[in-house]
């Protein structure tokens, strides 16, 4: 049996923190959140492994769990009358499981 955990942080980029808008392509505009926090992950990982000796096999199973807090994602408004797509970095928030066997 083997259990784990691990919590890593990051910051958003620099790029994506700065309060300004680029628009050198008008029809994809581009702007900035000054308002973003650093991210959290959260990463629980337990598995179980068997060796038959009789049958010459292994059973391995997995299970993995996953949260993410402030991860940073980029959204975008469409404007279907004018063309222009407006971006613009958020953070969100999501769960994750992953099992194998």
């Amino acid at each position: 049996l083997s259990l784990g955990y691990q919590l890593s942080y990051s910051s958003p980029e620099l790029t994506n923190l700065m309060n300004i808008t680029d628009n050198v392509d008008p029809l994809n505009v581009m702007q900035g959140n000054p308002d973003l926090k650093n991210s959290h992950s959260h990463n629980i990982h337990f598995s179980y492994m068997k060796f038959q000796k009789e049958y010459a096999r292994v059973v391995n199973a997995n299970i993995e769990y996953h949260i993410d807090q402030n991860a940073v994602a980029v959204g975008f408004v469409y404007d279907k009358a004018t063309g222009i797509r407006k971006s613009k970095p958020e953070n969100m928030n999501g769960i994750g499981v992953l099992m194998q066997i």
